[in-house]
């Protein structure tokens, strides 16, 4: 059975014919943040069979638009240096070119680097990132969407993580996932019945 988390994911990569081409390379960026594994001009890096997936979907959208180099195998995804070129979010926001994209941005960030737990049971989001600045970076573009994060470290990682029900519904809207929107905000108030 598919966790929430994966639920969630496979929602917000099913990506509208739509949608702007500044908005899907703001997605790759997010997804591609964290990877520092620079060879024979490619980022490289390893990850589950679901990112991988939106991993494809996405370069498959882009490619649409414009031709991008990407290779995949098994599960391992990696992009030439010439479509990733920045890796802090002070040089991404000059990518940013349309109001959306800081929003597909957190979205490619929650993909590959976010979790959440079943509302029906608790109410908790997290992200985490090997590095300080990085985790410091994307809490302040939270905030820049009055999303306020708590951050803790866990396992050598740094995370970023919510327990409001207020606050994980809002950032499921802002990344596209509005059916599991609505499942928090129907979780809260069916427990508020249950308690009156």
């Amino acid at each position: 059975m598919k966790s929430i988390s994966n639920v969630i994911k496979e929602e917000i990569s099913n990506i509208s014919s739509k949608q702007k081409l500044c908005c899907g390379f703001s997605t790759l960026y997010g997804m591609m943040l964290c990877s520092n594994k620079l060879e024979n001009g490619k980022v490289t890096f390893s990850t589950n069979v679901e990112n991988v997936t939106s991993f494809q979907k996405l370069c498959e959208f882009i490619n649409q638009k414009k031709k991008i180099n990407y290779s995949i195998e098994k599960r391992q995804v990696s992009v030439t240096t010439d479509v990733v070129k920045y890796f802090t979010i002070a040089e991404i926001e000059k990518i940013f070119k349309c109001p959306n994209c800081k929003a597909n941005f957190l979205k490619g960030v929650f993909i590959f680097y976010g979790t959440v737990a079943d509302p029906n049971k608790t109410y908790r989001l997290d992200m985490s990132f090997k590095d300080q600045n990085l985790s410091d970076d994307i809490q302040n573009l939270l905030i820049s969407f009055d999303l306020n994060f708590k951050t803790t470290t866990r396992n050598g990682k740094y995370v970023l993580y919510t327990k409001d029900y207020e606050t994980i519904a809002s950032f499921l809207g802002l990344i596209g996932a509005i059916n599991h929107t609505y499942d928090v905000i129907n979780s809260k108030i069916e427990r508020e019945l249950r308690n009156t």
